[in-house]
């Protein structure tokens, strides 16, 4: 997930997510957290169980056939582990999806217009990126938007104002 979330984009998912996340709407942002809480829980479990499977086997080893209880928490720990893989890669789809439906809102929320070119865009975040990964300073030339909706500023005239 790290290697390839927003990589179409010109984003670099680990220094670009710390970023994206505050900018996430809820619905998604929920999304990412009950999932990211799943795979907490069962990296926890399997983590747990595998400890305990091996202590078992230490307490238990001169108790002849009562070592065969080592058993019991060494299948949950394989049982987790199998489920803490499917969380990773649940996990790693929400984040994928969440780089593709707000990286839009995070150029905005960087008060930049948003591109309408792929290459464009790809070039915009690849700077950005550079910026946070290794200081590289944004390019003089770039414009900010002038409000904060990512979209050009526009010119009114004295005529907008008058009815």
């Amino acid at each position: 997930m790290q290697d390839s979330a927003g990589r179409a984009y010109g984003l670099d998912a680990v220094t670009a997510w710390p970023r994206l996340y505050p900018v996430l709407g809820e619905e998604a942002r929920s999304l990412v957290d009950d999932r990211r809480d799943t795979l907490d829980g069962a990296v926890r479990m399997a983590a747990t169980m595998t400890v305990t499977a091996i202590a078992s086997v230490v307490l238990l080893a001169y108790s002849t056939w009562w070592i065969l209880l080592a058993l019991i928490p060494l299948g949950i720990a394989v049982l987790a582990y199998n489920a803490a893989v499917q969380a990773a890669l649940a996990y790693a789809e929400s984040v994928h999806v969440a780089f593709d439906l707000h990286r839009a809102d995070l150029l905005t929320a960087l008060r930049m217009e948003l591109p309408t070119r792929q290459d464009t865009e790809r070039a915009l975040n690849e700077q950005w990126c550079d910026l946070w990964r290794q200081g590289i300073p944004l390019p003089a030339t770039l414009e900010y938007s002038a409000d904060n909706s990512g979209k050009p500023a526009q010119q009114t005239s004295q005529a907008d104002h008058n009815p």
